[in-house]
């Protein structure tokens, strides 16, 4: 595996891979710092060997007109939408039930790993389950769909960039 993703050793150095504690340690600096990858590099490589034969940037580099196409087209025909309702329909709908809190944010992020069960992977149910909290908490932060929407695509390319994209899509198959 390619050093610089940072993945087998805490921040992509040369040295032996850092003890998780360690890891979260480092990752709680301001604005992540780049080693919050760290903490998601441990947890994969280190509990599972998951991350082992994954492709790492196969798109980008086999494939870079769907890479582009992913980039411009996802944000707007999968993540503008998944936003609109799992954000800002359940937050408006939901208020009265939920208080528009900690509740609401729990809700919003159940809601977002649930619907991502269709890819018959704990592993995508997990990464959407987290990724749906922070999503749900900016947007309660903010208030924004746009802000929500942005961190969602941002987050939602990367993945798709590094080779786990094959979670979250299995492209059309004809029956």
């Amino acid at each position: 595996m390619p050093r610089g993703f940072g993945l087998t050793r805490c921040g992509g150095s040369a040295r032996p891979a850092a003890p998780a504690r360690q890891c979260v340690a480092r990752s709680v600096r301001p604005a992540w710092a780049g080693s919050g990858r760290c903490v998601v590099g441990e947890w994969i490589d280190g509990s599972s060997g998951w991350w082992e034969g994954r492709r790492t940037s196969g798109v980008p580099r086999e494939a870079p007109l769907i890479w582009v196409a992913v980039v411009v087209l996802y944000p707007l025909v999968s993540v503008y939408p998944q936003e609109l309702i799992l954000r800002v329909f359940l937050f408006h709908r939901y208020a009265p039930l939920l208080s528009a809190g900690s509740l609401a944010v729990a809700a919003s992020a159940a809601a977002f790993g649930f619907a991502h069960v269709i890819f018959g992977s704990v592993w995508s149910v997990l990464l959407t389950l987290l990724g749906g909290g922070l999503f749900a908490w900016r947007y309660r932060r903010t208030r924004s769909l746009l802000a929500a929407s942005v961190e969602h695509a941002l987050y939602g390319v990367l993945a798709f960039t590094i080779g786990l994209g094959d979670l979250f899509y299995h492209g059309a198959t004809a029956g």
